[in-house]
C-alpha cells in the first residue's frame, strides 16, 4: 500500500513486517483490536531490492546529490471511536540525520538512551520487563526527543 508520509518523506510504498510493538500493544491496551506494523522505504531501494533477488542487479542504488538528508519518521495512526463518534489521531516522531550520523543511528540511540536516563534518575520506577507504553512517561520522554533535535507532532 502507498502511504503519505510528512515533509520531507512524502509517499512511501509501505510493507507489513513484524515488530515487537504488536505483541505489546494489545497486552496494553485490552480493548484493542488490530495492531499493525509497517515500514517504508523510498521506490530505488525498494527496485534494487527486488531487482537484486531476481538476480537482475549487483550494484546498491545511488542517491542523487540533490536529494533530501537521510529521514526517518516513526508514526502511529490510531483509529477509534470517542464518544460514539469514529475518530483517527497520528503521532509522529521525524528524526534527521546530523553531525555524521544517518536518522537511523539518531532514532535507534537516542530513545533507549533518554530511557535510561529516567531508570537512573528513578523517573521510571518499576523494575524488570516492561513494555516502554506502560512505564515511560510520554510527555517526559517527548520533551527530551524535542530537547536534542527530534521533530514530535500529535494531530
Amino acid at each position: 500500500e502507498r502511504f503519505k508520509f510528512p515533509a520531507p518523506v512524502g509517499p512511501q510504498q509501505i510493507f507489513l513486517t513484524i515488530h515487537s510493538e504488536t505483541a505489546t500493544l494489545p497486552l496494553s491496551f485490552p480493548s484493542l483490536r488490530e495492531a499493525s506494523f509497517k515500514i517504508g522505504f523510498p521506490d530505488e531501494i525498494i527496485r534494487a531490492a527486488l531487482g537484486s533477488r531476481k538476480g537482475v542487479i549487483n550494484h546498491a542504488p545511488t542517491v542523487p546529490h540533490d536529494s533530501p538528508r537521510d529521514c526517518e519518521i516513526t508514526l502511529a495512526l490510531v483509529r477509534g471511536s470517542s464518544g460514539g463518534k469514529r475518530v483517527q489521531r497520528q503521532a509522529y516522531c521525524k528524526a534527521m540525520s546530523s553531525e555524521g550520523h544517518s536518522a537511523g543511528d539518531w532514532d535507534t540511540v537516542w530513545p533507549p538512551a533518554i530511557v535510561s536516563c529516567m531508570i537512573a534518575r528513578g523517573e521510571i520506577q518499576q523494575r524488570g520487563v516492561f513494555a516502554p507504553e506502560v512505564v515511560v512517561p510520554l510527555n517526559v520522554f517527548f520533551e527530551r526527543l524535542r530537547a536534542i533535535g527530534f521533530s514530535v507532532t500529535r494531530h
